[in-house]
């Protein structure tokens, strides 16, 4: 059997044919809109760390209280993988710095949902600062380490069963 370089000669897999001026322009519309996002994404400047936030915050009411003070292109509650409750803080991203820089002057100390929120702008993330691993490799188990069966109620002691020692009133 003869090899070939790609795939499209296999039976059911049908053989491409070239594209049109016109598919060939949208799809590189949609890569430099990809792009373009990507680096909406990277470009932090307008990015806000909020913390101290109340628990019935909401992505909502964060990005509500937030868009008084300019265009919010992103707002998100940071919420705990495990149970799905607020971690109390969250982040707001500005379409441009001077907005991110009105809403920290406006809104820092003040409250939001009955707590007092602290406003800042966002830190980068460490590349190099060790991750969180998956919660099935933290060490959970059992607690302190598995100890072996447990005669619960079974033979000598106080367990006060069968066998015990404990006299029947």
């Amino acid at each position: 059997m003869r090899r070939q370089g790609s795939l499209s000669g296999f039976k059911g897999i049908p053989k491409s044919k070239p594209m049109s001026d016109a598919e060939e322009a949208v799809a590189s519309t949609a890569v430099e809109e990809t792009s373009k996002n990507e680096e909406e994404a990277l470009n932090d400047e307008g990015k806000l760390y909020i913390g101290n936030l109340s628990f019935k915050t909401t992505e909502d009411g964060l990005r509500e209280a937030f868009s008084e003070h300019g265009e919010v292109s992103f707002a998100r509650v940071i919420s705990d993988r495990d149970t799905g409750r607020s971690r109390g803080f969250g982040f707001v991203t500005f379409t441009n710095k001077e907005d991110a820089q009105g809403a920290i002057d406006a809104l820092n100390e003040t409250e939001l949902d009955g707590r007092p929120i602290r406003v800042n702008f966002a830190q980068p993330r460490d590349p190099n600062a060790p991750r969180r691993p998956p919660r099935s490799y933290r060490g959970r188990g059992r607690g302190r380490g598995y100890r072996g069966p447990r005669n619960r109620g079974e033979g000598g002691g106080d367990g006060g069963g069968e066998g015990s020692a404990a006299p029947e009133s």
